[in-house]
């Protein structure tokens, strides 16, 4: 398993941390500001992109990695859907950057649920069950 991230892990930037656990023994960390020729490579030698919707999935997908997209802040139909395991918990606050303008300045932009219990459930209440659920069928 690699991560890879913009943002060092041990920047303490918005909680990214390397996961830990027993399933997430040898983690490579490729976090900081790679060439993007690295993190092509990195992809392309990927079984497959696991993660939220950002650049890396786009990029992952463009050059037919497959891809689990963990996502509850956007609609289904907001990315592409090819060649895709889409993981969505609808029975939540969900789908909010395509109802309401975003923020980009926000980092705890949720427009609905700021400050409240339920800031952010549209990714919290995905559960980790789900996830692999959705990994194993991108396998299959």
């Amino acid at each position: 398993m690699v991560q890879i991230s913009k943002e060092k892990h041990n920047d303490n930037w918005e909680n990214n941390k390397l996961p830990q656990g027993k399933p997430f023994k040898n983690i490579i960390d490729k976090t900081g500001n790679l060439p993007i020729e690295d993190i092509i490579n990195i992809l392309y030698h990927s079984e497959m992109y696991i993660g939220v919707s950002s650049g890396l999935a786009w990029l992952s997908w463009s050059i037919k990695n497959p891809v689990v997209l963990i996502s509850g802040f956007s609609s289904d139909w907001t990315e592409f859907t090819l060649n895709i395991e889409r993981i969505i918990n609808k029975n939540v606050c969900n789908s909010c950057f395509n109802n309401f303008k975003l923020d980009a300045g926000d980092w705890e932009w949720c427009p609905v649920h700021k400050n409240t219990s339920r800031q952010f459930e549209c990714t919290k209440k995905i559960s980790p069950k789900t996830v692999i659920e959705g990994i194993t069928r991108r396998l299959s």
